[in-house]
């Protein structure tokens, strides 16, 4: 029986597939794990447990689906947005957006300025400088004391009113105007901490009023408004969210839907933001008309001009639409206008923005490209200063760009009024090639990609030059085609996109080999991980180069990918917690930079059965354990977690998102029993100063069968054993190891001199341990971590014995 020692040295090539657990031959073997879960492969060859997740809020509908979009404004203010069934919430800094907006002065500590006296008759107001209020002072019957003060509302957000009333009650009114009281009315009696809790159906300017009508004198004090989540209207339903695609510049974020007019999102102020409708400048159009049908116009300039067709043109979903026209006797004089009204198919009225020529008939006239009758843009980017859209229903294989140097300013002219043609104007081209390619997504860079159902294209001019209207190349490079929903990310020049049954990851590069660009699948030595359809995509460059994506099933997917260092390695991932019967699901992920532009950090949005009832929260992933920049209490291994750091305590609230959940523990950096959530509550058997709380998930890496040490040959398909493991840890406390996840012996990691009374160091080092497994023919072992605490995995050395 021949010994042999073989040592694995690496995990770069990650999780492999199945269908390569008898290639030995091949260097992925060597490198590779049968199944890597919640654990992360290292740039540098290791694997370490993944960090666990924050919790940073539940979304607003937990029974619907909601898509996070990354925004970067710059390197230290990014937001993540969530769409959710007609709104859009901001995440910022670790913290939900809220609306912020409360009343001036509502303390009337200095006087009662900010307040308008809106009193009738003699009643009036007055400041009680002893007690720091102010007096409604009335006079009966037609001289009531009114206070008011306006402010804008958001609408569909819960706002509540706080006042303190003495001497006796006092009526508030909320209305659409002064003194109104459309919206809401109560009287609150006298007392600390009186509320009225309101609601605005529409955003706009509401007046709270504060009115006494008896004879006499009331006070009120501390008036505030609550701070509800701040969001916003969107006109994206949940069916809508999964194909809005976007692009950013440095103040605004451009989305396409199929089923709606193009929008921008800006940032206004602090917690100010409006989704508009794009207004677009003379363009873009369809094609000119070819036939003999006429355009005519009753005037050549006004708000409500009426034109008028030869044949059927206009539709009634044309409203809004775009037309140009030129009837001037000689040279070209386009003019154009907008839609705002069809009587018929051959009759309509033009809001005119530049002036038409005259007022006789033109068969020279082109119609908006995107209304409601052709369909909205699917996609959307930015190329060379220009604003690029592509894909409608009625003309899914044709992009159109806006004129260069302008492309906030959504210009899409075609030509010059006079008909001429200059290099920056606007461009509008269809993929001319041997079938209908669809266009489903547009990635800018030094040239244009262009992901179509049927291959990828590259747009660009000849050499050294930018795209023109005259100078514009569009070449096929491959014929793997892309997936309709999801966005590629870029990774230098290297653009990953899914192939389109969204389950191969390919990457589309220049080879300067064969002079041209090529699609490489990087997923082919594991192309059972993304079975099940990938249907998101990110990508989180600091601190480790890992491609995120989530799988149809609710599984996270991690690529760490550093192509220069040959490391293309695939880990799962299955956060804490159920859903149902089956785990808890990622059902949309973002990266953004931290707070501090250190690294970037993954969001995601979690589905998971709480307390019997069905919740989706936001959460973002912590940064990886480094035991020389973190302390070992702040160690981070729970999901949907929060963070204790106070005076010590052995009652801790805050937990009402995980209530009726069994939560893992670390207190001070020693591993707490597991408790239950109860009220919101947990209690611990110590106090604690420094407390990580969460739901548990198991870290593990099973690895591929040794098959070195076969006498004459390799050890493949022999019966063998593994006499002996020595494991190499890294920055590591606590692990288990065996054949089997059910039957997993401890590795002991408290050394003989370590004090008792306080938690075991972090290691480093070699541990060395007997395998409990008799012989066979496969044999994995696995290194597993189901505690709150850090472990990394740097090599593995077989102590092999093969039965000849």
């Amino acid at each position: 029986m021949p010994y042999a020692s073989q040592l694995q040295t690496n995990f770069t090539a990650g999780e492999i597939s199945p269908r390569l657990f008898g290639r030995v031959d091949i260097e992925k073997y060597g490198a590779g794990a049968a199944s890597i879960e919640n654990m992360v492969v290292l740039p540098h060859g290791g694997l370490a447990r993944r960090p666990g997740t924050h919790f940073a809020d539940a979304v607003k509908f937990p029974d619907r689906f909601s898509r996070l979009i990354p925004l970067e404004l710059s390197p230290t203010l990014a937001y993540v947005l969530q769409f959710g069934n007609g709104y859009i919430r901001f995440h910022t800094d670790h913290s939900t957006a809220i609306d912020g907006r409360d009343f001036a002065n509502g303390g009337f500590d200095e006087g009662i300025e900010a307040w308008t006296d809106a009193s009738e008759g003699t009643g009036t107001l007055t400041h009680d400088p002893a007690n720091g209020r102010l007096n409604l002072v009335g006079a009966g019957p037609g001289n009531a004391a009114r206070a008011e003060q306006s402010f804008a509302a958001v609408s569909v957000l819960p706002y509540t009113i706080n006042v303190d009333v003495f001497d006796g009650a006092v009526t508030v009114k909320v209305g659409s105007v002064s003194g109104g009281n459309d919206i809401a009315d109560d009287i609150l009696p006298a007392g600390l901490g009186r509320v009225l809790t309101f609601q605005s159906t529409v955003s706009r300017t509401v007046y709270v009023t504060f009115e006494n009508a008896g004879n006499d004198t009331w006070q009120i004090d501390n008036v505030g408004l609550s701070s509800p989540i701040y969001e916003i209207d969107s006109p994206y339903v949940e069916a809508d969210l999964e194909r809005i695609k976007f692009a950013q510049t440095s103040t605004a974020l451009y989305l396409a839907h199929p089923d709606w007019a193009p929008r921008r999102l800006r940032r206004l102020a602090v917690n100010e933001w409006v989704l508009e409708v794009l207004d677009f400048v003379d363009g873009p159009y369809r094609d000119p008309n070819k036939d003999e049908t006429t355009l005519t116009p009753a005037a050549v300039s006004g708000p409500s001009v009426t034109l008028t067709a030869s044949a059927d043109v206009c539709a009634q979903s044309d409203d809004g639409r775009l037309v140009r026209l030129d009837n001037a006797a000689a040279d070209a004089d386009w003019g154009w206008g907008i839609i705002n009204g069809v009587t018929d198919a051959r009759t309509v009225t033009v809001n005119v923005r530049e002036p038409f020529a005259g007022t006789t008939a033109t068969s020279k006239w082109r119609l908006g490209a995107w209304s409601d009758t052709t369909g909205w843009p699917a996609a959307v980017a930015f190329f060379e200063q220009r604003l690029v859209f592509a894909n409608t229903d009625t003309e899914p294989d044709r992009f159109w760009m806006s004129k260069t140097g302008t492309p906030e300013q959504e210009r899409f002219a075609p030509s010059d009024f006079d008909g001429t043609v200059n290099d920056d104007n606007a461009i509008t081209y269809q993929i001319a090639d041997d079938q209908v390619n669809a266009i489903h997504w547009l990635a800018g860079g030094d040239v244009l990609v262009v992901g179509t159902a049927t291959g990828e294209y590259v747009i660009r001019a000849g050499a050294n030059q930018t795209v023109t209207p005259t100078n514009i190349q569009v070449k096929r490079q491959t014929t793997r085609g892309s997936d309709p929903y999801v966005r590629p990310v870029r990774i230098d020049q290297q653009l990953l996109h899914l192939q389109r049954a969204g389950r191969k990851l390919r990457n589309f590069f220049f080879d300067f080999d064969v002079n041209g660009y090529v699609s490489d699948d990087i997923g082919i030595v594991a192309e059972h991980i993304t079975r099940g359809r990938v249907f998101d995509l990110a990508y989180q460059q600091e601190p480790d180069s890992i491609v995120w994506a989530a799988r149809g099933d609710g599984a996270l997917l991690g690529l760490t990918y550093q192509r220069d260092q040959q490391v293309i390695g695939w880990h799962r991932h299955r956060l804490g917690g159920l859903l149902g019967a089956a785990p808890a699901q990622v059902e949309s992920i973002a990266v953004i930079p931290t707070p501090d532009n250190a690294a970037d950090e993954l969001w995601l949005v979690v589905a998971r059965t709480v307390d019997g009832q069905t919740r989706r929260y936001v959460e973002y992933l912590g940064q990886p354990f480094a035991a020389g920049e973190t302390p070992q209490d702040e160690a981070f291994f729970v999901d949907s977690g929060l963070t204790y750091n106070g005076d010590p305590a052995q009652m801790f609230a805050g937990l009402d998102h995980l209530e009726g959940e069994t939560v893992s523990v670390l207190a001070d950096g020693a591993v707490h029993p597991d408790v239950t959530v109860s009220g919101g509550q947990i209690a611990l058997t110590r106090p604690a100063g420094k407390v990580q709380a969460g739901l548990p998930y198991v870290s593990a890496v099973r690895m591929l069968s040794p098959e070195s040490g076969g006498g004459p040959g390799p050890a493949a398909g022999k019966t063998k054993r593994i006499a002996e493991l020595i494991l190499e840890f890294y920055e590591t406390l606590g692990a288990r190891y065996g054949a089997e996840e059910t039957t997993l012996d401890v590795i002991p990691f408290r050394a003989g001199g370590d004090p008792m009374d306080l938690p075991p160091p972090i290691f480093t080092g070699f541990k060395k341990v007997l395998f409990p497994r008799g012989y066979g023919r496969r044999i994995e072992p696995v290194v597993s971590q189901d505690q709150p605490l850090p472990l990394t995995l740097l090599t593995a050395t077989f102590t092999l014995q093969t039965n000849e």
